[in-house]
């Protein structure tokens, strides 16, 4: 059996979406009978894999990969891989140089497109990444190119519930489920079965009857702001949220469901939002898809949380805090996807005032109207992304 290594680093800094899409991307390896083990900088990724990969800790400093070249190369060759995933931002064109010399094929994760790596293959799953003109960057030394949502490394349990749902709020069983969880019965919102189905054949299918909103029944608020929430935007959001008076929520409700990753702290304000019962924190969990499948809207980063809610089919609203997130933000909201609240850095309340302003607009949709913008989101999507990007890899 082959071994395939991936070069990935966790911490409160790196975004805890380079492990989750790298996971991923193992997972296909591995269901295709590859042998997948992580190399890392230093242990903060093995509470992330251990359970099921194999790994190895190189004791550097995560920031300075060329210096870890000699370390990585002596790795791979006592334990004969000659194939490798580099998913960093600290790599340089030097060091993929330096695996590719010594027989080490790579495959790089491009998201910025600023210089050109030497790497047997480039991935950049950005929508837009087919338009970036890569063949003319590379000029005569173009690698093999992985562009664009036919590689979204979607995990399983996303592309499971895309399944089962048709349309946001749209249970599998076909039973409309409210906010609190309870299965709505009010057959009077819709008389005429043909309603549903000239509207919305998908959604219709197989249905005997259909459900609809009530006006301003917004009750659960998915929210995520990365995995450790560096910039403390969580309890900026929050507390915006909280103080519209057009939403309610002192009525006690609605939630804000909260994802944080590993390395995320807790602030005073949080605590005393959860407390309270405005806030559900769902820290480190595995079950993301039913959590977003859960709410009625969403507020995330452009990255990879934005494909996995598109895949669920959970109406959204991006924001920016990195440069690299700049391009899928634009993206889905030029194409009329995913509206762009705008960046924090630049203007924190422009930000959230489009925040503000899509959550009351999402509350006074009808339901033909969200399982419509729900299911052109679920077809950007096809969930084979991972399973693509572990063939080339494979047959690298």
């Amino acid at each position: 059996m082959s071994t395939i290594a991936i070069r990935v680093d966790a911490n409160e800094i790196v975004a805890t979406g380079h492990i989750m899409r790298c996971r991923t991307i193992a997972g296909s390896l591995q269901q295709m009978g590859c042998s997948v083990v992580f190399v890392s900088a230093d242990n903060n990724i093995v509470p992330y894999i251990e359970e099921e990969y194999g790994f190895f800790v190189l004791g550097t400093d995560w920031r300075l990969l060329e210096q870890e070249i000699i370390l990585l190369l002596d790795y791979l060759h006592d334990e004969e891989i000659t194939t490798i995933l580099v998913d960093s931002y600290y790599a340089t064109p030097e060091y993929i140089r330096m695996l590719e010399s010594n027989g080490i094929r790579t495959m790089y994760i491009d998201d910025m497109q600023k210089e050109r790596f030497p790497a047997t293959a480039i991935l950049n799953y950005s929508p837009g990444a087919v338009d970036l003109s890569y063949e003319e960057f590379y000029g005569e030394d173009v690698p093999m190119l992985l562009l664009g949502t036919k590689y979204i490394p979607i995990r399983e349990q996303f592309v499971n519930k895309s399944r089962m749902t048709r349309g946001t709020g749209v249970a599998g069983d076909m039973g409309r489920f409210g906010t609190d969880g309870e299965l709505l019965m009010n057959i009077e919102l819709v008389e005429d079965e043909k309603l549903v189905a000239d509207e919305n054949k998908e959604a219709a299918d197989g249905a005997h009857r259909t459900y609809g909103y009530n006006k301003n029944d917004i009750g659960n608020i998915f929210l995520t702001t990365g995995g450790a929430d560096s910039m403390g935007l969580s309890e900026i959001i929050i507390t915006a949220i909280l103080k519209d008076p057009e939403l309610h929520f002192r009525e006690g409700k609605k939630k804000i469901h909260l994802l944080a990753g590993r390395f995320y702290r807790v602030t005073e304000k949080v605590q005393e939002y959860i407390e309270d019962g405005y806030v559900v924190l769902h820290q480190n969990v595995s079950n993301v898809a039913d959590i977003m499948g859960s709410c009625d809207v969403a507020i995330t980063p452009a990255g990879t949380t934005l494909y996995e809610l598109c895949a669920v089919g959970v109406l959204s609203i991006s924001f920016v805090f990195a440069e690299n997130q700049e391009p899928d933000a634009m993206f889905f909201a030029n194409r009329g996807y995913i509206p762009y609240a705008g960046d924090f850095r630049n203007d924190m309340n422009e930000v959230l005032t489009s925040i503000i302003e899509f959550i009351e607009e999402v509350a006074f949709m009808d339901t033909s109207e969200r399982i419509e913008k729900s299911n052109k989101l679920k077809q950007l999507i096809d969930g084979q992304g991972a399973d693509r990007i572990a063939e080339v890899l494979m047959e690298m």
